[in-house]
């Protein structure tokens, strides 16, 4: 877990107008699990249309009996959008998150489940005995929306302290792993960033106050 806090570390600092941290202040590293519900098509997710059924629809279609431009036009909008679908190369949505608890500062919960969706694991990354874990508890309204089975999804996470200015951030697969959370801001960057821009301003429109004037 100490490349963990070395990579925490080189994320937070990456940015100019946030405080410098150690590995020092990088602590309390555990497991957060997600709830999901994933649809009774499982992880494939459905099966995506090929031409010939396409196709073959058109064929019927001009095999019956004459029908009204009403009719072939429904007939033809049922067929457009999995038609855009195989386009644009995207499948139907088959996993929506299970949760609505916003459990950590700076990050709303759909902002969490799509992260974890994209670099949450599926497997605990470490057992209870080692880490401390935190299991986010189900939004039974979100999960009865989408019929289908409950699954969960795991993250890293870790708190950073400095002084009195705390936050907490959340990990997921990668090389190096992927980070999302709240920085810790350097008042000192903040006010020199904010007097450079004021600077910046200034100038800018005494250069148009100069610039101005009348025939």
């Amino acid at each position: 877990m100490e490349r963990l806090a070395e990579q925490i570390v080189d994320w937070h600092n990456r940015h100019p107008l946030a405080r410098r941290i150690g590995v020092g202040d990088v602590h309390t590293i555990g497991v957060v699990a997600l709830p999901f519900v994933r649809a009774s098509a499982q992880a494939g997710g459905f099966a995506e249309p090929v031409l010939t059924e396409t196709v073959s629809a058109f064929d019927e279609l001009a095999g019956s009996p004459p029908a009204s431009r009403w009719a072939v036009g429904s007939e033809r909008l049922k067929v457009l959008p999995r038609l855009l679908r195989k386009w644009l190369h995207r499948t139907p949505r088959t996993q929506w998150r299970a949760f609505s608890e916003k459990f950590l500062p700076g990050l709303s919960a759909s902002r969490i489940a799509r992260f974890a969706l994209a670099h949450g694991y599926a497997e605990p990354p470490a057992a209870p005995e080692s880490r401390p874990w935190r299991v986010i508890v189900i939004d039974e309204k979100l999960s009865s929306a989408h019929p289908g089975w409950p699954f969960e999804l795991y993250l890293m996470s870790a708190g950073v302290d400095v002084g009195s200015a705390r936050t907490r951030v959340l990990s997921g697969r990668g090389i190096p792993s992927q980070i999302v959370g709240r920085r810790l801001w350097d008042p000192v960057r903040l006010g020199a960033a904010a007097a450079v821009l004021a600077a910046a301003v200034a100038t800018c429109g005494a250069g148009a106050s100069t610039g101005s004037g009348t025939w």
